[in-house]
């Protein structure tokens, strides 16, 4: 397997210093996360080459699968590399908010130099987000790719069914590209059926052992073949389980750094989005050895 490897960082973009909140959302240059990578990055060409044809032959691109399995790594790898123009929005709690989703589209998009100039009835009828986004986008021409990274964080219906009128009044003129956690409530059965919708699920995200090896290696871990297939199994190719794993197998690493490097990542990747009455539950039932779904009392 051919994999590319690079031990350089992704960064924002560069320019003028703006606010906090503006900076997260706006985005100069090529498609960029809102946020850095600590750590090496390993560049996986087979997902970066399946993602590219993904977004050339289809209009949504889902890219589902759980917290730390290299979803926002591997879009920002491919945006990189992009031909068309691909605006970036990273997804926060403010985004849950349809005026503020929608501002915040438009600057990804126009910062990409995806969109027109306003139109004239914009400037004077006014009209719904959907439609005075639809009307700056081009009509002819190559796609325009928006992507959209933790879109879990969205919860307003509201938003998901612009996102999907959005999709219909641009006639695959618009590409969208949902990095996510959890399916969203899109019309993903009509995309299917319509030969719409391309999917990257946690089974394509996992590492191989190539990849593997390749990520141990730029931490300067280096293990048999056969090490290498059992750590593999162990993790499921879970891309954030592996990264522990080289972590604590680094020289000089010391015994508790597995576990502080485990606890850390879980409690703020995976325990402190969820809603207070799941982390309690979560905690509660943590002293136990297993727990089943019909265990639980009426």
């Amino acid at each position: 397997m051919d994999v590319g490897l690079s031990t350089q960082r992704p960064t924002t973009t560069d320019g003028p210093r703006r606010s906090a909140p503006e900076r997260e959302h706006r985005h100069r240059g090529p498609a960029r996360p809102g946020r850095t990578f600590s750590g090496p990055v390993v560049e996986r060409r087979r997902l970066v080459s399946a993602l590219a044809r993904a977004v050339d032959e289809a209009v949504v691109t889902l890219v589902c699968a759980p917290a730390g399995s290299g979803k926002t790594v591997l879009v920002s790898c491919w945006a990189d590399g992009a031909r068309d123009p691909v605006g970036w929005l990273t997804v926060t709690s403010r985004d849950d908010d349809p005026h503020v989703f929608w501002r915040h589209v438009r600057s990804a998009l126009s910062d990409a130099g995806a969109l027109s100039a306003r139109p004239r009835s914009e400037l004077v009828l006014g009209g719904d987000d959907v439609d005075l986004l639809a009307c700056r986008l081009p009509r002819t021409g190559s796609p325009v790719v928006l992507v959209l990274d933790a879109v879990e964080r969205i919860g307003r219906q509201e938003i998901f069914d612009g996102l999907a009128a959005l999709v219909d009044r641009t006639h695959g003129l618009l590409r969208l590209v949902l990095a996510t956690r959890e399916d969203p409530p899109l019309p993903l059965h009509r995309y299917r059926l319509d030969g719409t919708l391309a999917e990257l699920s946690p089974t394509e995200l996992a590492l191989t052992p190539a990849e593997l090896h390749a990520l141990l290696e730029a931490y300067g871990v280096r293990l048999p073949a056969g090490s290498v297939a059992t750590l593999v199994d162990r993790t499921e190719g879970w891309v954030a389980g592996a990264r522990m794993a080289a972590l604590a197998l680094r020289p000089g690493a010391t015994g508790t750094t597995l576990e502080r490097s485990a606890s850390d990542y879980l409690a703020v990747e995976v325990l402190a989005p969820l809603p207070e009455a799941e982390r309690d539950l979560l905690l509660r039932v943590s002293i136990l050895d297993e727990v089943s779904p019909g265990s639980r009392r009426p």
